[in-house]
C-alpha cells in the first residue's frame, strides 16, 4: 500500500475479535465472527490478518486490547482491501468508521511511544 495515509501507523502484535455486521453480497447471512491479529494500527485505521473471508463492502464491529488498559478498544470499521496471508489467513486493511475519542487518543499516544512500538511488536 503506498497510498499517503492521514494517520501514522504503529507495528503492533495484539490479538483482535471481529463480528461481521454487514456480509456485502450475501445478504440474510448473519452475523459472522472471526479472530484476527493486529500488525499494526493507528487512530484511523488497522492492517489485521483475519481467519475468514471478508468482502469489500463488509462492515465489522471489532475489539482488541491495548497494553496495560483492562478493557477493550471496541471499533467499527470497513474492510478497504484484503491480500493472501497464510493458508489460513487474509490480511486485511480495515479503516475505522467510529472510534472513541478516548480510544483514539491512547492510540495516538502509543504510536508515539517508539521504545513502546518496539515492545509491542516483538511481543509475537
Amino acid at each position: 500500500m503506498n497510498e499517503r495515509r492521514q494517520h501514522a501507523r504503529m507495528p503492533i502484535a495484539i490479538d483482535s475479535s471481529l463480528r461481521v455486521l454487514s456480509l456485502g453480497s450475501k445478504p440474510d447471512s448473519g452475523s459472522l465472527e472471526i479472530k484476527g491479529h493486529i500488525i499494526n494500527l493507528s487512530t484511523s485505521g488497522a492492517c489485521a490478518s483475519v481467519e475468514g473471508k471478508l468482502d469489500s463492502s463488509d462492515v465489522v464491529a471489532m475489539q482488541f486490547c491495548l497494553p496495560h488498559r483492562e478493557s477493550p478498544v471496541k471499533v467499527y470499521a470497513e474492510m478497504v482491501w484484503s491480500e493472501p496471508g497464510t493458508a489460513s489467513a487474509v490480511r486485511v486493511g480495515l479503516r475505522f468508521l467510529a472510534i472513541r475519542d478516548f480510544d483514539a487518543a491512547l492510540i495516538s499516544a502509543l504510536n508515539q511511544t517508539p521504545h513502546i512500538n518496539h515492545l509491542m511488536a516483538a511481543a509475537h
